[in-house]
């Protein structure tokens, strides 16, 4: 039996296969009711293996144990230091570098803090690498994976750390090795093999491989993600000086992923709906159903509504755009305006690609008739493909794939 492990911002995913990846279980478990950017190591690590044991409790035959973790720094997922604090660092030559970036924070907090914040630790790591110590117990030779490490911000496309960026982080901190071959294993943990962690948009895409080239994925949850596979070959370049809001990250020995990560998705629905909707009955999921039983264009001419609550990586956009007299309109036009805002504000920062697929493949809450109505309008050149639940996207199992 394999079993795949995805560690999520506010709750933890698991998923029991069998050798030939046929999914047998799937269960998830929330870390709170709490709301907060501080994330707590310690409840996280209760909860995973919870699942873990009630998994391994029914099936004793665990061969190899697979993981995913969405790139955040153990101290404050959603940290921000001030920008002015980047101009001092060097320039990462891959990327640009952004706020909440593993690097970058701890940096800034040795800069803050003072060196003597950091003397109780003597390793650093993403959530899910900390796991993978405490269920290995290994101490030594902590390893990261190349899509984790390259979320982090300062590694190379070959694997390696960015010397100049050394001297800004505490000397007592030892950086994880950076392993590229996405299969290596970590550590055993009662006899099973534990992998090294991959990414959680890269699980997400493995598991939807089968869809083929040239689709591109849109994936809406609480964000939104819209990347495509891009081949490693002579005959396929990957286009030169991609705009700051398209990431170039690694996937697999022949497959680069290019993505654009918005950090407005189902959050700013939900946001607008508190802010501009007056309070009825109706759950928040009743209402997105109603829209949802809508066949027909609910969106007026003369309202437009830009729903960026979270500023974007790498986009001068400006913050919250809405009309005066946005309370005049009803509860679903302004809904419909605001699924709208959501989908052409991620296409936007994805253009230099755009022209790259002409098929989409949609996850999550991507594949809803009120954003499908959204993309139709949108782009109606593309081919739109709902994905049915035989490749439903499942992260664990995605992360199984590598």
């Amino acid at each position: 039996m394999i079993i795949g492990i995805d560690i999520g911002t506010s709750s933890a995913k698991i998923c029991l296969l069998t050798e030939k990846r046929e999914i047998l279980q799937e269960s998830h478990r929330n870390y709170s009711t709490h709301s907060s950017s501080l994330q707590d190591p310690k409840l996280i690590l209760q909860v995973v293996l919870e699942l873990l044991h009630d998994v391994y409790t029914k099936n004793h035959r665990i061969s190899e144990i697979f993981t995913c973790v969405k790139c955040s720094s153990l101290y404050n997922w959603m940290f921000d230091c001030p920008t002015e604090f980047l101009e001092i660092l060097p320039k990462w030559k891959e990327a640009e570098i952004y706020p909440g970036f593993g690097m970058v924070t701890m940096a800034f907090l040795k800069n803050s803090e003072g060196a003597g914040f950091f003397e109780n630790f003597d390793k650093c790591g993403t959530i899910m690498d900390l796991f993978l110590a405490f269920l290995t117990k290994t101490s030594k030779n902590v390893k990261i994976s190349h899509h984790n490490a390259f979320s982090w911000g300062y590694c190379s496309s070959a694997g390696k750390w960015q010397p100049e960026i050394l001297q800004f982080l505490p000397e007592n901190i030892e950086l994880p090795e950076i392993v590229l071959d996405q299969n290596q294993i970590f550590g055993f943990w009662n006899g099973a093999k534990c992998h090294v962690a991959s990414g959680d948009l890269q699980a997400s895409v493995a598991a939807l491989e089968k869809v083929g080239e040239g689709t591109a994925y849109l994936i809406i949850g609480t964000s939104a993600q819209l990347c495509l596979l891009h081949p490693i070959s002579q005959d396929s370049k990957i286009p030169e000086n991609l705009a700051p809001t398209i990431v170039n990250l690694p996937f697999s020995p022949t497959h680069r992923l290019l993505a654009t990560c918005a950090m407005n998705g189902g959050n700013a629905i939900q946001k607008i709906v508190e802010d501009f909707i007056a309070p009825g009955k109706s759950s928040l999921r009743e209402t997105l159903d109603l829209l949802n039983s809508n066949s027909s264009d609910l969106l007026p001419g003369n309202l437009e509504i830009s729903p960026i609550f979270i500023a974007e990586r790498g986009s001068k956009k400006k913050l919250l755009k809405i009309p005066e007299n946005i309370r005049d309109f009803e509860s679903l036009q302004i809904l419909e305006a605001a699924h709208f805002g959501v989908v052409r504000n991620i296409f936007e920062m994805f253009f230099e690609v755009s022209e790259n697929f002409r098929r989409l493949a949609l996850v999550g809450a991507a594949k809803e008739p009120r954003f499908i109505r959204q993309i139709r309008k949108l782009k109606p050149e593309i081919e739109i493909m709902k994905l049915d639940c035989e490749i439903e996207v499942s992260t664990p199992f995605g992360a199984t794939k590598f």
